[in-house]
């Protein structure tokens, strides 16, 4: 049965290029690939390291005061707002004036992929 549908059915020419099909999912592969191995490199790589908590936790900070330690770090409150009655000191966003002509694509993907390798304290 199947000898008499197979003349039926266009043969596959050989060719040296993938149809655009095959290169679309060729490509979403190796991205989606790349995007595992960054995944698991950051996370082989440790915790964030917050420059003023690393430096502080080990005094004697109560966990309320290395709490905020932390919120003031992190930012947190910029998007989550205060609690009523309670600002932390809030940190200064970065300059992004004109960023696409100061930063390097290569810098900014190795920065993305392991801040703390590219800058040491980022948090």
């Amino acid at each position: 049965m199947i000898r008499q549908f197979s003349n039926l059915l266009p043969l596959p020419v050989p060719s040296t290029t993938f149809p655009v099909q095959s290169r679309l999912l060729f490509t979403a592969a190796v991205v989606l690939i790349w995007c595992l191995a960054l995944d698991v490199q950051a996370a082989d790589s440790g915790h964030a390291i917050i420059a003023a908590y690393e430096r502080f936790r080990s005094t004697d900070l109560s966990d309320v005061e290395a709490g905020q330690l932390l919120l003031s770090e992190l930012n947190c409150q910029s998007c989550h707002g205060p609690l009523e009655g309670r600002v932390l000191p809030t940190r200064k966003a970065p300059v992004l004036t004109k960023a696409a002509e100061r930063i390097n694509p290569e810098y900014l993907l190795k920065f993305l992929a392991d801040p703390q390798h590219v800058k040491p304290g980022t948090t």
